[in-house]
């Protein structure tokens, strides 16, 4: 697992080398397992794009093409780092995140220094938000 976990670390320093806003990049599933055994792998690219990570319209336009471009440009780099599972890399956003997209296990690839896991921060933003409606309801 840690030879694929690697190769995809190579992988994802790419895609941040092609995109400037590419914050992180992290790949997830429901189960802790090798993510090239897979048929598939999701690569979940956090950008400092707030349209795309805010507004669900704007992830499922524009982040979608950005996924599939993205896909594209590092096809050789994929095939050169010996990945043959499919690839799907797509953008981050919060809603998806409140509806548990991103299930439960996820291994960061790519971190820009300074920042923290998106997933954290997300987790954390929805909890403060239960917090405050429970503490609205109370008030009641």
């Amino acid at each position: 697992m840690k030879d694929s976990f690697e190769k995809l670390k190579k992988a994802a320093a790419r895609i941040a080398e092609l995109d400037e806003r590419v914050i992180e990049i992290f790949v997830h599933s429901d189960t802790p397992k090798d993510p090239l055994q897979n048929e598939e792998v999701d690569l979940v690219c956090h950008l400092a794009d707030p349209n795309i990570t805010q507004d669900l319209d704007a992830y499922n336009d524009e982040g979608f093409a950005w996924g599939l471009d993205m896909a594209e440009k590092i096809r050789s780099d994929l095939e050169e780092l010996g990945i043959n599972t499919e690839v799907i890399i797509s953008p981050f956003n919060f809603q998806m995140h409140d509806s548990g997209e991103y299930g439960e296990y996820y291994y960061s690839l790519f971190l820009k220094p300074g920042f923290d896991p998106v997933l954290e921060v997300a987790d954390q933003q929805k909890k403060n938000r239960e917090e405050h409606m429970i503490g609205d309801l109370e008030q009641e």
